[in-house]
């Protein structure tokens, strides 16, 4: 049982990690949103002020298109375009960026479609849960049951797991009961569920929990790095985020070596 005092420290580190993958990760973006005395807006790579800040949450810009909330207390989602005007206006219970489909997520009432971006359904909402698409596919929850979609809307992997999540390198991690495991375009297993957590897959290496600890797994399956950590983030530019069993952050390469060692 982790102390206060511990899971302080954690939250802490948490919180660091979840800043570093939301400014690092995905392609480059013209604008970045910024917090301002409460208020989100938009700076350029050159820490120019171009949006002023007033929305109370503010997405990432994909294809020329952020999502944005005004209004927490019963405001609706939007879309801004990079002159700060709105693209698409306020109407959605939830919103989520544009992916490299040119769909993007939203929630209208209790169910999940898809829209272009003016603003168009492609899919219209129907979906009692749903992720944003990858590779072409997009988990969807059809009553207690998730499977997958493509582009088209049409079901490619009939609804059969109890959770699913995005493809990443030609797989994706499904749960089966309470194990998870990691499936093909097709929906074919390519490894079977015996992990307690997993995570996608980045540079062929997947952060999986096996027994009491994290270790990466490569893309058949088979442990590459044993499972000794607290918490373990995904691969980028070769290098991992890893919480050691003092809550304490490095960085180790795809073999495992500490590239650099816990500290503070």
């Amino acid at each position: 049982m982790l102390s206060a005092v511990s899971l302080r420290r954690l939250g802490v580190l948490l919180l660091v990690l979840q800043a570093g993958c939301n400014l690092w990760s995905g392609k480059p973006a013209p604008l970045f949103p910024v917090l301002l005395d409460g208020r989100w807006g938009y700076i350029n790579s050159r820490g120019e002020l171009v949006i002023a800040p007033q929305f109370a949450i503010a997405g990432r810009f994909a294809s020329g298109r952020a999502p944005v909330l005004p209004d927490l207390a019963g405001g609706k989602w939007g879309y801004i375009d990079e002159n700060g005007q709105y693209a698409i206006p306020p109407q959605f219970d939830w919103a989520e960026g544009f992916t490299d489909e040119q769909l993007a997520l939203v929630k209208l009432g209790n169910r999940y479609g898809y829209i272009d971006r003016s603003g168009r359904y492609v899919i219209n909402p129907q979906f009692d849960d749903a992720r944003s698409f990858s590779e072409k596919r997009a988990a969807v929850r059809i009553g207690d049951r998730w499977g997958y979609i493509d582009p088209s809307g049409r079901l490619v992997i009939n609804p059969q797991f109890d959770w699913a999540g995005k493809f990443s390198e030609d797989r994706a991690v499904v749960k089966l009961g309470s194990l998870y495991g990691y499936i093909g375009t097709r929906g074919q297993f390519l490894i079977n569920p015996r992990f307690g957590q997993a995570q996608e897959f980045h540079q062929s290496r997947a952060a999986v929990y096996i027994d009491s600890g994290f270790g990466y797994i490569d893309p058949d399956g088979t442990v590459v790095v044993p499972p000794h950590f607290t918490l373990a983030f995904n691969f980028e530019n070769g290098l991992a985020a890893v919480i050691n069993r003092e809550l304490k952050l490095g960085y180790i390469d795809r073999s495992g070596s500490w590239v650099w060692e816990p500290t503070n």
